[in-house]
């Protein structure tokens, strides 16, 4: 297995003063495996952690794993076509410092 994640980030507005940084990470998984055995998979990991849930979800046009988690932590995973797992998160919401700004890169 390979791996590949975006060095940077951006941040979202969770209200007026706090923000969340989201990222994305894929991972080329090597032979066939069933998308949703790998999904599972995912969820699995989580579904013991206190304070996180875990839920197979149907999306538009493949099946979802959408992990919550504490304060808005959150992922969601994906395998395409090609058995590429992509995992994208939020993290938790937090506050910037005073020299920081939202448009800066992460």
């Amino acid at each position: 297995m390979s791996s590949e994640q975006k060095p940077d980030g951006v941040l979202l507005s969770c209200s007026e003063t706090a923000y969340q940084w989201t990222g994305r990470t894929t991972f080329q998984l090597e032979g066939g495996r069933d998308r949703r055995d790998v999904l599972e998979d995912v969820g699995a990991g989580f579904r013991d952690d206190d304070g996180f849930s875990a839920e197979l979800r149907e999306g538009s046009t493949t099946p979802l794993m959408v992990v919550s988690g504490p304060e808005g932590l959150s992922f969601v995973a994906d395998v395409d076509d090609d058995g590429d797992l992509t995992v994208v998160s939020a993290s938790r919401c937090f506050l910037l410092r005073d020299d920081e700004t939202s448009f800066d890169t992460y």
